[in-house]
């Protein structure tokens, strides 16, 4: 049903992995295009589809277009859970709130992207427009010619699209030099427009979940130092210090979500094993309340824990999976532009810009001389990430980044933000997976 002879994508080869995940026997499953060989790949999210389809036995090619909306859902679903839960973190009569908030989140997770159409659309616009208006009109004729294209395509005349440009386009914002390679920026919306039964599109779901993991994890802890209070009331530290110990269980199903990664989109595993250790640290941090040495300790034993959960549950198929390179080297190519960052990642900055903005606003309307004396055993950390800061965005302009050093800023912005004292948990776990998707886009 949504398979086109041009625009059809590599749904035959989705189709062809999901029905050997479905035949096989063993895993891992059989590869359909090498008799006698195995499917080295990230396979897993077929087998977790899969085993819905072997429930409801449904045939393979009807189960493929009702997988699409399912995953569709799925991940419309964990975004707006996680967005409801954070904004009613702090106070559960935000509630009204916390839907508007869901509702923003599942847009952005599943219906929107990019904004590359609007190139393609002015361009069409350009293309259609008068080259004599261009010409006798001095600097602003380019304008004045897409405007008038505008105007004619809306009012009937044909417009130049080739047919696929207005889906296709965007999937190529960045603008390279002729000859390079265009890296892929279909995500989110075009991965379901398309409906290829990829393992990035399998993989979201379960990304929100463990993001939701980890989030949980932040959010649930309670305060484990209590030594001073206990001091006071005549108690033994030991009867009282374990105040909120997750249970095994906690421990296993974050190693899961994390793990179950690297078998169905092994590109998302790391990421999420770094959104997962955030999470463990800044939970062992809030039972203590402050750096120290205990709870460093404590900290790298959980840190290793949750990696060990997550690279044991699924041992069996790292075992039996062929790496084709492992090396690593500083992109060769033409530096993302400004433009171009903007065009990808624009629709989602308005958010984090305006959130930033507001954090900012409150902490500079609750900025008091006892308010920075509480900053004062971060002084000399500070400086020196101060220090690192400018060095590295010396180094990045002299190297010609100039996207980098600004979203950088932004980085440093947010955890600036997210280290201010008496900060709720939920606003500073915000700033931190702000900190986290910049970062992701350097």
């Amino acid at each position: 049903d949504v398979w086109d002879v041009i625009w059809g994508g590599e749904k035959p080869m989705d189709l062809s992995y999901f029905t050997a995940v479905l035949k096989s026997t063993y895993f891992p499953p059989y590869d359909p295009w090498f008799a006698g060989g195995y499917i080295n790949y990230y396979y897993y999210g077929f087998v977790y589809v899969g085993a819905i389809t072997k429930l409801l036995a449904i045939p393979p090619t009807i189960a493929y277009n009702l997988i699409l909306p399912m995953l569709f859902s799925f991940t419309g679903l964990g975004a707006f859970s996680m967005a409801y839960n954070l904004t009613t973190a702090n106070n559960s009569r935000h509630w009204k709130q916390a839907i508007i908030a869901g509702l923003i989140a599942t847009a952005l997770a599943v219906l929107l992207g990019n904004l590359a159409e609007i190139r393609v659309i002015m361009a069409a616009w350009y293309r259609a427009g008068s080259t004599l208006l261009e010409e006798s009109v001095p600097l602003i004729g380019s304008a004045i010619r897409t405007l008038d294209g505008g105007i004619r395509i809306l009012s009937g005349q044909p417009s130049p699209l080739y047919p696929g440009d207005w889906f296709w386009t965007a999937t190529r914002a960045i603008q390279v030099p002729a000859g390079e390679t265009q890296p892929i920026t279909e995500f989110p919306f075009f991965t379901f427009l398309y409906g290829d039964l990829h393992a990035h599109m399998i993989s979201m779901p379960l990304q929100l979940l463990a993001l939701g993991w980890a989030v949980s994890l932040a959010l649930g802890a309670r305060v484990k130092d209590l030594r001073l209070k206990i001091k006071e009331a005549g108690f033994n530290q030991h009867s009282l210090i374990f105040d909120h110990q997750p249970s095994i269980l906690t421990w296993l199903v974050g190693g899961i979500a994390v793990g179950v990664l690297r078998a169905t989109n092994t590109w998302d595993w790391p990421t999420y094993l770094v959104i997962g250790g955030l999470g463990v640290a800044y939970f062992v941090y809030r039972q203590y309340g402050r750096f120290s040495l205990p709870m460093l300790g404590e900290t790298a034993v959980r840190l290793i824990t949750f990696i060990g959960l997550a690279i044991i549950t699924f041992w069996p198929y790292a075992k039996n999976y062929g790496v084709g390179y492992t090396s690593f080297s500083l992109w060769p190519g033409a530096k993302t532009l400004m433009s171009d960052y903007l065009i990808i990642y624009g629709l989602f900055l308005l958010f984090i810009l305006t959130h930033l903005a507001r954090e900012f606003r409150a902490w500079t309307r609750t900025l008091r001389y006892e308010t920075l004396r509480e900053w004062q055993p971060l002084a000399l950390p500070l400086l020196a990430a101060l220090g690192l800061y400018v060095l590295i965005l010396a180094l990045l302009y002299l190297r010609g980044y100039w996207t980098a050093p600004i979203v950088l800023t932004l980085i440093v912005t947010a955890g600036l933000l997210g280290l201010r004292p008496g900060l709720p948990p939920a606003r500073r776990v915000v700033l931190i997976l702000i900190a986290s998707a910049l970062g992701l886009t350097l």
